[in-house]
């Protein structure tokens, strides 16, 4: 018996963790929440913790497409007060 598919070599995905440390997230999570918004469809994973007193949080992204990870990064780093970690997995 000869298959009718051919077997597809498996495509590996590449994930990425873009890391935001927010400070002063009360007076940024609006600016920041617009812009991760326009990224929605690229975003595949969020966590979010904020700080106890409410003031600093850390929001975790996961995301696949390199060119969205590079356009969500260089529209976020106009914020002084953001810090912007990029992690890739292979």
């Amino acid at each position: 018996m000869v298959p009718v598919f051919e077997p597809q070599e498996k495509v590996r995905n590449k994930f990425y963790l873009v890391a935001l440390l927010v400070k002063n997230r009360p007076d940024l999570a609006p600016d920041l929440q617009k812009i991760i918004t326009g990224y929605g469809s690229d975003v595949i994973g969020r966590f979010g913790i904020p700080s106890a007193d409410k003031q600093d949080g850390l929001i975790i992204l996961v995301m696949e497409n390199e060119e969205a990870v590079h356009g969500l990064t260089a529209a976020l780093e106009r914020f002084p007060d953001l810090q912007i970690k990029t992690l890739q997995f292979d």
